[in-house]
């Protein structure tokens, strides 16, 4: 709670209106918590029913890992849980940002968004870039959402695959080692090429200099 607070605090200095969607951000941590816990009664139970009426009988809540339409939200969901990091690191770079930068364009008569995107954003570029780098890569490799999700005999929607859970599959599930051997090298290759595209462009918007 301490370490939200912060975040909270530190955005909502930065850039006013963020802290209105990082207050929602946690709001719908809390809904996807509901949802999850299937409980009987409570605050969110009333909005899961209405959300249930707009929907076919296959496709209704909760069906997170049988039906082809919320496969993907459910694996989203469960990856919000570990944007926590990140967020620690946008909190230590708003928290690098000098001051005075911002106080000197206060007394040049900038508001309160040019100083966002004249000063915040771009001594935040660096931070940026190392969740966007670090971030894609882990999207690449996500397997522990969906193997959380289908570990107990459930058969596997087809929506909800990635690489690297069709990996594990044909090597340690139907001991294709070589063929998994394969898959393995393909993911490598498209990481490193991802990864290479996105330092090739970092010149173009990330600001290493402070003054």
């Amino acid at each position: 709670t301490g370490i939200i607070n912060q975040i909270i605090r530190a955005v909502t200095q930065a850039i006013p209106p963020l802290g209105y969607l990082v207050r929602g951000g946690i709001f719908i941590q809390e809904l996807a918590s509901a949802f999850f816990l299937g409980v009987s009664s409570g605050k969110f139970n009333l909005l899961t029913r209405v959300w249930e009426a707009g929907f076919p009988a296959a496709n209704r809540v909760p069906l997170w890992v049988e039906s082809p339409m919320w496969t993907k939200m459910s694996v989203v969901l469960l990856m919000i849980w570990g944007a926590g990091a990140m967020m620690l690191i946008f909190l230590a770079g708003l928290k690098n940002i000098p001051k005075e930068l911002h106080e000197a364009a206060e007394v040049d008569g900038a508001s309160n968004w040019k100083r966002f995107w004249k000063v915040t954003f771009p001594l935040l570029t660096p931070y940026i870039f190392y969740n966007l780098i670090v971030g894609l890569i882990a999207a690449l490799q996500i397997f522990e959402p969906i193997y959380v999700l289908y570990r107990d005999n459930q058969p596997l929607v087809p929506s909800a695959q990635s690489m690297v859970y069709y990996l594990w599959q044909a090597s340690f599930s139907h001991f294709e080692i070589g063929y998994g051997s394969a898959i393995s090298w393909i993911i490598l290759i498209i990481i490193l090429i991802v990864t290479w595209i996105n330092f090739r462009m970092q010149d173009r918007w990330v600001t290493y200099e402070l003054y």
